[in-house]
């Protein structure tokens, strides 16, 4: 796993090499951008090299060319970024959904315990437990998909409550 740094404003994720793809596509427009620029120059020096009107070449489907290139660019780069944005969603919709069934999960077992007085220092124990487990559960949980971020940043019951439950059991 790559850990980022993202520096004090988030700027220095830009120019880190690490884990970049700029080195990765400089590989393709390098070459690309000596051959446009190579391009460039024969097309707007093309009036030197043909001695007559009826020699130079007619750069008209050039236009069309162009037009379909970046149509393409700016259909590709619209459909990426629209499929990170729903990733995105989904991951989070995702996370909430499993908080909201746990949450169930331990409220149901909450809801079922006995309630018969002789019994309620057991219960509360067992309850005791039940929350602070859930509570430890979500927080691994999360911390298994925050990326970059400190792992003492998340809160949770304290577990040095639920020793203090366990060992008197």
């Amino acid at each position: 796993m790559i850990n980022y740094n993202f520096g004090t404003y988030g700027l220095a994720i830009l120019f880190q090499c690490q884990g970049s793809v700029f080195a990765r596509t400089l590989t393709v427009a390098v070459p690309v951008a000596i051959i446009t620029g190579i391009c460039h120059w024969a097309f707007n020096n093309s009036g030197e090299i043909w001695k007559t009107e009826d020699e130079k070449p007619e750069f008209k489907g050039l236009v069309s060319l162009w037009g379909t290139f970046t149509f393409t660019l700016g259909f590709l780069l619209v459909f990426r970024t629209q499929i990170a944005y729903q990733r995105y969603w989904n991951g989070l919709s995702e996370l909430m959904r499993t908080r909201t069934v746990w949450l169930n999960a331990a409220s149901n077992l909450i809801a079922f315990t006995s309630r018969d007085e002789k019994k309620k220092f057991e219960t509360r124990e067992f309850e005791q437990i039940i929350i602070r487990l859930f509570s430890l559960l979500y927080c691994v949980a999360v911390q298994q998909v925050a990326f970059g971020m400190d792992k003492d940043s998340f809160t949770f019951l304290r577990v040095r409550d639920l020793t203090f439950w366990i060992q008197r059991a």
